[in-house]
Order: C-alpha cells, then structure tokens, then sequence
C-alpha cells in the first residue's frame, strides 16, 4: 500500500521490490516538471515529451536494475537524464536540435566541473530533507501540498520545515565562509551571523570597516542578507550537470545519472 506520506526515498524501495504503484506515484510526482524542463530544451513540444518519458523510463530501469539512480528526491536526477537524453539525441540526429537555450557547443565541448562556490557547498552539506524542500519552495517555486507529498509530511509543516532548512543553510554558509578565510576574517563570524540573524541595516563600525576593506566578507556579507535569491542563482548550475559531464559528480540526493541506459 502506497502510504500518503510516502516521500521518494521510501517510493524508491517500493519500486526495488517491485511495487507499480510507487511507479505510478513517482511518475504523477514530477512527470509535469519535467516535460515542463524538458520544453525549455527543445524546438518540438513532441520532442520534448519522448525526452520527459524517456528519462522516466531511463531512471525507472536503473532503479530496477539496483544500479545507482536517485537516492533522494527524484526531480533533480530525472533533470540532468533529460540533458543528457538530449546530448544524446542531437549527436546522433534522432532528434530535433536543441533550442539556443541548450546549444550544440554545450554538447560538444567537455563539461566544467561542478561550482564549489559557498552556496553550493553549504547547501550539500545539509540533510537531505532540507536540500529537497528548499530546491521544491525556491527553485521549483511549488505549493505546499505538492511539496509535502514529496517529503511525505502534512501541507502545514512544509513552512515550518523550509524555515529551519534555510536557518541551516545561513549556518553551513557561514561556517563555509569561516573555513576558507584568514584569521582575521573569522574575527568577525560572529557579528556578521548576529547582523544577518537581526537583518538589521546598522553596521558595528569594526565590522563595517572590514566590510569595506574585504571582498569575501563584503560577499558573504551580501549573499546571507539574500540567501534565498542566492540559491535560486546557483543551485541550477550545481545541480543540472551538462550532458556530457553529468555522470562525473553527484547531485543533491541524486546518483550518476547515466546517459546511455537504455529504456525499458
């Protein structure tokens, strides 16, 4: 029995052990968002529901198959399989050339290592709950009921948990932030997470001299003020590998999403 709250970690295992229903829950959960992405990267909209359903099918068998897929949430991973079924499709001509969105150069040329700004560092290190509903509430943008039928929570809990998530995130930020900086820089930790905390505009005079004297701290400084904004910027970059590169590192909750599995 496909229980409710089932989030995708437990869908996961259900399909492991051959449950279809979990199938068809996985598929109602994120097959719109993913046409949706997959239409962004190509002229035919028919094009882009065989690269949606292709994915579906690609992640489906690798789960089956007890080979890496998603070990978390599943809208990230069946992203970064429908860039690389569209690498795939445009080099050997089966289908339509990309859009401008997702040029040819993107296909051909080798995939940059993934970003290791402090945003995205602070971000993985979270757990995975907090990684998924902040990428379903800032990135995606979703309702709270379709958020909490993927974390397998109630409606009224998805704000209550997106809140301790990004309070987590501003604390990974910072201790990021702490980590790679001087000695002096780390003097300051303190009043500027006690800045943010307050979302005061007053400045301790130490605290803004060294502001306007040290770009990483001015920057830490600037982007823990607008986190949210912040992570909408960077989080795709992290998350959505290149075609060609997208089975070299591993997203949020996501394994090595293979490009060339066939579907079945």
């Amino acid at each position: 029995m496909i229980e409710p709250e089932s989030d995708d970690p437990a869908l996961t295992r259900l399909v492991r052990a051959g449950d279809d229903r979990a199938v068809s829950e996985l598929y109602e959960r994120h097959h719109p968002a993913v046409i949706a992405f997959a239409r962004r990267l190509c002229r035919d909209p028919h094009t882009a529901e065989d690269l949606a359903s292709e994915a579906f099918a690609r992640t489906l068998r690798t789960v089956r198959n007890g080979l890496a897929g998603p070990t978390g949430d599943w809208r990230p991973y069946l992203y970064a399989v429908v860039r690389n079924t569209a690498a795939e499709w445009a080099r050997s001509d089966q289908r339509s050339v990309p859009t401008d969105e997702f040029r040819e150069d993107d296909l051909t040329t080798a995939a940059p290592e993934p970003p290791d700004d402090l945003v995205t560092r602070a971000y993985r290190s979270l757990p995975r709950r907090w990684q998924t509903v902040l990428w379903h509430t800032l990135i995606e943008d979703e309702e709270p009921e379709r958020v909490a039928k993927i974390l397998g929570i109630t409606p009224g809990n998805v704000g209550v948990l997106a809140f301790r998530a990004r309070e987590g995130l501003r604390k990974a930020y910072l201790a990021a932030h702490v980590s790679s900086a001087s000695p002096r820089c780390q003097e300051y930790a303190e009043p500027l997470a006690a800045i943010v905390r307050k979302r005061s505009g007053r400045l301790p005079r130490a605290l803004r001299a060294h502001l306007e004297s040290c770009a990483s701290c001015a920057r830490a400084h600037t982007e823990l003020l607008d986190l949210n904004a912040t992570l909408r910027a960077a989080l795709p970059i992290a998350l959505f590998p290149l075609a060609l590169g997208a089975g070299k590192w591993t997203g949020a909750g996501a394994g090595t999403p293979g490009a060339g599995t066939s579907a079945g």
